[in-house]
């Protein structure tokens, strides 16, 4: 037999084939403890020679890469995002603030026009089109203030619905009656001056210095950039400087005004802007201010934040009342005479109701598309640039329209439409007239206004905010402002706040990698200390994560899988170490990590021969796979040393990575520790989080709960892969809200066959409208073992982990504890307040079961758990509604109609399927007698199953099911001929053809909106045998649970396997 050769200590020596293939005794690993030096280095084995140099193109497909044809549609996708965005911000921005000045100019007479500023110096009154202007918007006065009312309200109806929304399904705190009341005090001070802006000021001038004079909204704003914030080390006296001139620059606004308007009319100009600008507070104050009325509005800001859905529900509608009275003040202090509430929608102009669907579509388009701006990271080019910009092009669209000479005013339009809203301009306009509006009306104040204002909103070039973020984090107010949108929209973008901490621990020399949500009870939870765990130091906020995988006998192609997902993540964090370390690189991406895997099972022992636990065969494919895993990932050949380490539970095996972090396998032997993956999940939490957390480290509480806080554990199964960008998404959701103690990403089945087909589709159908139901309306119910993040700190928060370590005593305990361990830590967490999301980008990969057998025993756990978990969430409701601020009442009674949906579905499966052979079957008549000839047939397999269910063993029950199966899918094929002939029969627009097309409709949808995704869509259509899984999985776990559940309950050991 020829020797093989192994790498021991750099020193190249003739192994024997016992320790080549791992055979060896563990008595040598009792020699050593964990704390001890002389550890015995070793490689893993090599199977050629030394000078066999040459290599093996890996030729593994990755199931997660996309091809180059995908990844290039993908680029030229994002490319059209960045124009798209772009262009509709700036459109709908300019859209919405020209609508709004056109129809402010309508307010007011002609004569009134030419007596004030910026009328154009031309008199219409005497032609024949100027008459007939000034009779129409005498008649139509009444419906232009309307209008303008309604694109003053249709912001807060937007946000009513969307404070409604969330007080529906989500546990919100009301306000305390100060922060109402101060609330109320700046939104009806912003009501006031915003209608006193629309109906009396912007009447009074050219619609084009109208629009100048919107940028000079930023007075207060400057003034609390200078009182607000402390002023940093560098460029501190610059910067302060900089802002008492955009001050004065801003506040020279007002000598302009009562320069060119009379006293009265100026006063009241000057209340409107100071107003307004007031009502952004919320922006620029900061409790780091150094006057302590601020530092106080500061602090109130944060609890505002908190109660704010509830707050706005009743301010939104004060403000929609407070804006018409203001709108009825002015019209009859204008002379409105047709302002009537019995005609408002009654021989209304379509210009009136063109111009007021326009601004309103334009204000709301271009807030959802600026929000989507910011939340995916492009704000610089398609939010601030677009909004910038668009305030130029209206100030230049308003002057060119008085371009347009009369006589083509007449042939564009003869009905008015365009005419009316140049009438003022004069009949002869010359760039002599451009010259005159921007001199001698001193019309170059608003390039002051404009540079102020940019440096005032300068906070919007630099954002820094997390992906995704959320709305309340990116916007101030919850609404936008209609009649301002551009210049309201750069005041409501929130400062970032931990830039401002970035920028003071940067200054101590520190570098970070993750700055701790400062915002932590942002949408629906306050404390009194808004960073209650931070402790100030940058090493304590370096996202740290902990993969923690588990293994059984997993195949040598599986387990290639995962230690591939490793090495990229290696490779990832390797490269934004040295990036950080040498090219002093900030990256809020930046995080480290330790890999453990955990091995049920894994040694053997032969009495015969080997006296001692030896490492199994599974392990050994495990540690031969680790470099062709790494030579796969990098591409290159070198060797890995790991250390042995003898433990109480068996032993533990340590690898160095290429990129320094460390890989742990825990061999544990059952003979010493409890197998399954439940009790492996409770022994890396208790050793990582309760020993080498708490127990290990030697610091004070404050410096391990921000640590804590930062420490995430990847769960993970042993056939999983996945790239290091799905893990960043997840980690991002967990940084957003750190109320979140969980999230999940979107698992795809991998592998071949008819069986992965349908789970293919299963999981799809699931993710794209279970998972993500459950998202929206209130909170996932279940973050999968096989790919989910958890947050440390809620891991360790009273009644997890203490309950979560119990055995299981009841027939229901077991169900609950052992046959979903991922869901029963999932239900765990919600009862305790805390929040689990779903990511749909972060994707992984999972192998299938491909059997019958396999899959039958797969669902036989899941299904009962689920049962047993839902009931629990359920029986305990008001409790869980009181602690989770994302659980509400509806969503209960939504999960309570599943549950009742779930347990009848076999039933009406049964009556479906009898239905559906009545009227398939040669010989039905569609008589009762027929009828229940049908139901009998179908209900004897039924009958058949719950009873082996209940008394043959788990191998009869599978052949069972493989038959039923086989008979079931015979019986589909008839039901897809029956419903074919009852649509037939009944017209598609008949119960069973709207119930097909609703079906499949969704299903098509669903697909469309997931266009990489759409392919799953086609395995419904797949061998219709497979169909008819779904309703045997139902009899197998919901039908049979429902039968002995009662059963299950007074038992106090391990219930049988059907249940």
């Amino acid at each position: 037999m020829p020797t093989t050769g192994i790498l021991k200590k750099g020193r190249y020596h003739e192994a024997h084939p016992d320790e080549v293939q791992g055979k060896q005794p563990l008595s040598h690993l009792r020699e050593q403890t964990p704390g001890s030096n002389s550890f015995i280095e070793d490689t893993i084995w090599e199977d050629r020679e030394k000078w066999d140099v040459f290599n093996e193109e890996n030729g593994d497909r990755e199931e997660q890469d996309f091809s180059p044809f995908v990844q290039t549609v993908l680029k030229i996708a994002k490319l059209l995002v960045y124009l798209l965005s772009f262009t509709l911000v700036f459109v709908c921005a300019t859209l919405s603030k020209v609508s709004f000045f056109l129809v402010s100019s309508q307010l007011t007479a002609p004569s009134v026009y030419n007596a004030q500023l910026g009328g154009g110096g031309g008199n219409v009154t005497g032609s024949g089109s100027g008459s007939a202007w000034r009779l129409a918007a005498e008649i139509q006065q009444g419906n232009w203030y309307l209008s303008i009312w309604i694109m003053m309200s249709f912001p807060h109806i937007v946000s009513l619905y969307r404070c409604t929304k969330v007080m529906l399904f989500r546990t919100t705190m009301w306000p305390t009656i100060g922060i109402f009341i101060l609330t109320f005090v700046f939104e009806t001070l912003h009501t006031i001056a915003l209608g006193t802006f629309a109906f009396r000021v912007i009447p009074l001038m050219d619609p084009a210095y109208g629009a100048m004079l919107t940028s000079a909204l930023c007075f207060v704003p400057g003034f609390m950039r200078i009182v607000s914030f402390r002023a940093h080390k560098k460029c501190g006296l610059v910067r302060k400087v900089l802002d008492a001139v955009t001050m004065l620059m801003q506040g020279s606004v007002f000598a302009w005004l009562f320069l060119k308007l009379s006293l009265t009319d100026a006063g009241i100009a000057t209340f409107s802007l100071v107003c307004i600008s007031l009502s952004y507070w919320e922006t620029f104050v900061s409790e780091r201010a150094t006057i302590p009325l601020f530092a106080t509005l500061g602090k109130a800001k944060h609890k505002i934040r908190a109660t704010r859905y509830k707050t706005y529900f009743m301010i939104n509608l004060w403000k929609i009342i407070a804006s018409f009275a203001i709108m009825y003040y002015f019209a009859i202090d204008a002379k409105v005479t047709d302002l009537k509430m019995n005609g408002l929608f009654v021989d209304v102009n379509r210009l009136v109701i063109y111009m007021t669907i326009l601004q309103c579509a334009a204000t709301l388009f271009g807030y959802a598309t600026a929000r989507f701006a910011c939340k995916i990271k492009i704000q610089r080019f398609s939010f601030s640039l677009a909004l910038v910009l668009s305030t130029v092009a209206t100030i230049a669209l308003l002057w060119a329209r008085c371009a347009i000479a009369p006589a083509a005013r007449d042939a564009i339009n003869k009905n008015g439409l365009v005419s009316t809203f140049v009438s003022d301009c004069g009949a002869q306009v010359s760039l002599s007239t451009f010259y005159n509006l921007a001199i001698s009306n001193m019309g170059w104040f608003w390039l002051l206004w404009l540079l102020s204002q940019l440096w005032i909103t300068s906070h919007i070039w630099t954002p820094g905010l997390e992906r995704l973020a959320k709305t309340s984090k990116i916007f101030v107010r919850p609404f936008y402002c209609g009649l301002i949108f551009d210049i309201g929209m750069q005041l409501n973008r929130s400062t970032d706040e931990k830039k401002e901490i970035r920028d003071t621990l940067d200054a101590g020399g520190g570098k970070l990698a993750m700055i701790p949500d400062f915002n932590k009870t942002a949408d629906f939870m306050y404390e009194s200390d808004p960073m209650p765990h931070s402790s100030g130091k940058p090493e304590d906020m370096t996202t740290t994560i902990y993969f923690c995988a588990t293994m059984w006998h997993e195949t040598v192609s599986e387990m290639r899988e995962l230690l591939k997902s490793i090495f990229r993540c290696d490779q990832d964090q390797s490269a934004r170490r040295l990036a950080r370390d040498y090219l002093h690189r900030k990256d809020d991406d930046y995080y480290e990590f330790e890999v453990h895997i955990f091995f049920d099972d894994s040694m053997s022992y032969d009495n015969a021969s080997e006296p001692e636990a030896v490492m199994n065969d599974f392990v050994i494919q495990l540690i031969s796979s680790i470099k062709d895993a790494a030579r796969a990932v990098t591409g290159a050949t070198f060797d890995i040393y790991f250390r042995k380490i003898s433990t109480p539970y068996g032993g533990c095996l340590e690898w160095e990575l290429p990129g320094g972090n460390l890989l742990v396998l825990h061999l544990k032997d059952k003979m010493k520790i409890r197998t399954k993956k439940r009790w492996s999940q409770v022994m890396y939490l208790y050793y990582l989080l309760g020993w080498k957390l708490l127990d290990d480290m030697d610091c004070d509480v404050t410096k391990k709960q921000a640590i804590a806080d930062n420490t995430y554990l990847l769960f993970l199964d042993g056939d999983v892969m996945f790239q290091p960008s799905s893990l960043l998404l997840l980690v991002d959701l967990m940084k957003k809200n750190m109320n979140v103690a969980a999230a999940c990403g979107r698992v795809h089945p991998v592998g071949s066959g008819p069986m992965v087909w349908y789970q293919k589709f299963e999981y799809a159908i699931g993710h794209w409208l279970q998972k993500s139901t459950e998202h929206m309306i209130g909170c996932v119910l279940c973050s999968p073992g096989c790919f989910s993040l958890f947050r440390g700190s809620t891991l360790m928060a009273p009644n997890i982990l203490s309950k979560y370590k119990q055995n299981a005593e009841t027939g229901v305990e077991y169900i609950q504890y052992n046959q979903g361990e991922d869901r029963w830590l999932s239900t765990l967490l919600l009862q305790e307040g805390f929040r689990i999301e779903y990511c749909a980008a972060a994707d992984a990969y999972t192998q299938a079961p491909e059997s019958l057998a396999e899959f039958y025993n797969q669902r036989r756990r899941w299904m009962p758990s689920t049962i047993a978990n839902i009931i629990d969430l359920l029986l305990s409701c008001r409790n869980t509604v009181q602690k989770n601020a994302t659980i509400s009442w509806l969503y209960i009674i939504y999960q309570a109609a599943l549950l009742g949906a779930t347990l009848i579905g076999p039933g009406v499966t049964l009556l479906m399927i009898t239905g559906a052979l009545t009227a398939a079957l040669p010989s039905a008549d569609l008589s009762v007698t027929s009828a229940w000839i049908s139901f009998t047939l179908n209900f004897l397999p039924v009958l058949l199953f719950c009873v082996i269910c209940a008394s043959g063993s788990p191998k009869i029950q599978i052949q069972a099911a493989s038959i039923l199966t086989g008979l079931y899918g015979i019986i589909m094929v008839i039901v897809f001929v029956g419903t074919i002939v009852q649509v037939v029969q009944t017209s598609a627009n008949g119960p069973s053809g709207v119930f097909l097309w609703v079906i499949l409709g969704s299903f098509v949808l669903s697909a469309l909106m997931h266009p990489l995704e759409f392919s799953n869509v086609f395995h419904v259509v797949h061998p219709q045998y497979i169909r008819c899984k779904l309703s045997i999985n139902k009899y197998d776990g919901t039908s049979k649970h429902a039968i002995f559940y009662s059963w299950c309950i007074s038992w106090r050991s391990h219930p049988p396997l059907f249940c």
